[in-house]
């Protein structure tokens, strides 16, 4: 509910990206993932010093139990896909991991993305994700259904300061 409501306050503009984050067959925990993003976060605003970028990220797990990312990214220049394939894979260890980018083209198509990707919620146990990935992640046991490993946060905020916010 946090998530949704933040993003109806945000006025986005012509350099606003979507982009999904993966990884391969092999991939880490959660808080290994986090460590991941935040330096492709940190590449990403050294490759656009001059640019105010901002970005708001959200962890999901696929069948398979591997973490990927949605996010969205505010006040950034051109970059093209194989750049960001590149860094995302120079950063997990993974040539031409997938990675999915693309601009937004109105605030209408944003809030369909938020709701369709991002904010994302289903109505099961363990903080509304599918048990299925936990599972399948190793961060449930199966036997007592217990959680072996939390994965903290399930979204959040990069450079705060600079989100597009409405007047």
């Amino acid at each position: 509910k946090r998530l949704l409501e933040m993003f109806a306050r945000l006025s986005p503009d012509g350099c606003t990206v979507f982009l999904t984050l993966t990884y391969p067959q092999q991939f880490p925990s959660p808080k290994r993932a986090k460590q991941h993003l935040r330096a492709f976060m940190k590449r990403l605003a050294r490759l656009h010093p001059d640019a105010p970028l901002s970005a708001v990220w959200r962890l999901e797990f696929q069948q398979r139990g591997a973490p990927h990312f949605h996010l969205v990214i505010f006040g950034m220049p051109f970059t093209g896909k194989e750049l960001i394939q590149n860094m995302w894979g120079e950063i997990i260890g993974h040539d031409k991991p997938f990675t999915r980018i693309e601009s937004v083209s109105s605030p209408r198509r944003l809030r369909g993305y938020v709701s369709k990707y991002v904010a994302k919620r289903a109505d099961v146990p363990h903080g509304g994700f599918n048990t299925v990935p936990y599972l399948a992640a190793g961060l449930i046991d199966e036997e007592t259904g217990e959680i072996r490993d939390s994965i903290g946060r399930s979204w959040g905020i990069f450079n705060a300061d600079e989100l597009p916010w409405a007047e």
